[in-house]
C-alpha cells in the first residue's frame, strides 16, 4: 500500500516497509526492515512511502497524533518526565513517541498490571530497541524491582522505593506509570514526581482536581492534555493483555530448585502456602521474575519458574499468584 499521512495498525500485524519515509510511533524505519505489533496494541505509522501490512488497518486519529507529538515537543529538553493518567488513556503510546524521538534515553515502566518492557507485578528500567513498540518481546532490561501485585494498592512504599531505585540508574528517562487515578493513586504519582526530581509531568485525561494535585513547584512543568487514545479496554480485555505478558515471561522460563538457607527473604513466612505466589529472585543489579511452582519442602527448598539461572542472594515473595495450570505448556524444562 501507498501511505500518505498515517495509518493506525492493530496486532497482530506485521509492517514492512519498502521505500519512503516512515515513521512509527515516532521512530524513523529504514526500507527493508519489518515489524511485529503484538495483539491487543495499536501503532501510528505515518509518512510517505510504500509498505505492506499483513494485518488489520484502522484510521488514524489525526488530532490525538498531532496531542501527542504537541506534547513530545514541549516537554523536550526535560530529561525526566512522568506520565500519569487512567488506563488506555494513551500514556504507553506517548512513552514510546518520547523514547524513539531521542528526547529520553531511556523507559521506566511502574506499571504493574500492564509492564510493557518486563513482566507484570514488577517495575523495570529498560533501554529497548527502537523502534520500541510497547508490549513488543524485550531484551533483558537494565534493571526489574518486584513490586509483588497487579496494583500498587497496599503496597505504596515497595512501589516508591523500587522506582526511585531504577530512577538512580539513568539520567534521562520517562516514567509509564500504572492508571490508579483515584485521589490516593494520584497522590501516590504526585510523590512519586517529587522523589524522582521529575522535570515534567504530564496528565494524560484527568479531571481538574487531579491536575491540582499533581501541581508543585518542585516537580517541574506540569502539562495537562485530554485522552490521547480513543477508546478504553474492557476489564476482560485488560486482563488478557496481562496474561499475554506473563506467558511471554513464563514462555523464557524453566523450573529451578532453591535451597532457602542462606537466603535472605522477604514477605510471606514458611508456614503460608506459597504455590503459584510471584517472586523476584534478587541477582547482581536486578530483581528476576519467578513463579512458585512447589515449596517450601522439608528440606527447605522451593521450586521456581523463573527466566534467572543464576546467583540468588534474596527470594522477594509477593502478593499476587498466578495459575500455573493455564501457562502448563509454556512451561521449559531446566
Amino acid at each position: 500500500m501507498r501511505l500518505s499521512g498515517c495509518v493506525a495498525v492493530r496486532g497482530p500485524s506485521i509492517i514492512a516497509v519498502n521505500d519512503g519515509d516512515i515513521r512509527v510511533l515516532g521512530a524513523q524505519v529504514p526500507p527493508g526492515s519489518s515489524l511485529t505489533v503484538p495483539v491487543g496494541r495499536a501503532v501510528i505509522v505515518e509518512g510517505n512511502g510504500d509498505l505492506s501490512v499483513n494485518g488489520q488497518l484502522e484510521p488514524c486519529d489525526g488530532e490525538s497524533l498531532k496531542a501527542i507529538e504537541g506534547v513530545v515537543e514541549e516537554v523536550r529538553g526535560a530529561r525526566r518526565i512522568i506520565l500519569v493518567g487512567p488506563s488506555d488513556s494513551g500514556k504507553s503510546t506517548l512513552a514510546a513517541y518520547l523514547y524513539n524521538s531521542g528526547a529520553v534515553n531511556s523507559v521506566i515502566s511502574t506499571d504493574v498490571g500492564q509492564n510493557e518492557v518486563y513482566c507484570p507485578g514488577f517495575e523495570a528500567l529498560s533501554m529497548p530497541r527502537r523502534p520500541f513498540l510497547p508490549g513488543s518481546p524485550q531484551d533483558q532490561p537494565l534493571s526489574a524491582c518486584l513490586v509483588g501485585d497487579f496494583t500498587p494498592r497496599g503496597l505504596e512504599g515497595r512501589y516508591m522505593s523500587c522506582a526511585i531505585r531504577l530512577s538512580r540508574l539513568s539520567g534521562s528517562f520517562v516514567i509509564d506509570t500504572d492508571g490508579w487515578v483515584s485521589q490516593e493513586g494520584v497522590e501516590l504519582k504526585a510523590a512519586l514526581s517529587l522523589a524522582v526530581n521529575a522535570d515534567a509531568v504530564v496528565a494524560i485525561g484527568l479531571d481538574s482536581d487531579a491536575v491540582v494535585a499533581l501541581r508543585h513547584e518542585k516537580a517541574g512543568p506540569l502539562v495537562a492534555v485530554p485522552r490521547l487514545a480513543p477508546a478504553s479496554k474492557s476489564v476482560p480485555e485488560r486482563r488478557a493483555n496481562r496474561d499475554r505478558l506473563i506467558a511471554s515471561c513464563i514462555m523464557r522460563s524453566k523450573r529451578r530448585t532453591l535451597r532457602l538457607e542462606g537466603l535472605a527473604m522477604e514477605g510471606r513466612g514458611p508456614g503460608e502456602d506459597w504455590q503459584g505466589l510471584l517472586v523476584g529472585l534478587e541477582g547482581p543489579g536486578s530483581d528476576y521474575f519467578g513463579v512458585v511452582e512447589r515449596g517450601p519442602s522439608r528440606s527447605g527448598a522451593i521450586t521456581v519458574i523463573s527466566e534467572y539461572l543464576g546467583d540468588v542472594t534474596a527470594v522477594k515473595l509477593g502478593r499476587a499468584r498466578v495459575d500455573l495450570g493455564a501457562f502448563s505448556g509454556l512451561i521449559g524444562q531446566a
